[in-house]
């Protein structure tokens, strides 16, 4: 099974919704399992200092492949290759 991230997932992220990757890869779309994550990373300060480790290599991560990634602007047909 694979899973799709849209436009709409990159632009939550970017507001600042750190958690709609991992949602969407763990499969977590039921409020239930949701609630006691974060019930448990409120009240457990071992594993919500692991979550913050990780969302903020995680971030890191992504900042870095942001930069490396070549951009495209679309003209007409004709896609036009720019390195930034």
């Amino acid at each position: 099974m694979e899973t799709q991230i849209s436009e709409a997932d990159w632009k939550r992220f970017n507001r600042g919704e750190k958690g709609v990757f991992v949602r969407k890869l763990q499969g977590f779309r039921e409020k239930a399992k949701l609630a006691a994550i974060n019930q448990r990373r409120q009240e457990d300060a071992e594993f919500r200092d692991y979550v913050n480790r990780y969302l903020a290599q995680f971030g890191v991560l992504l900042e870095k492949a942001e930069e490396t990634r070549p951009r495209r602007i679309g003209v007409g047909k004709v896609n036009i290759r720019r390195e930034c």
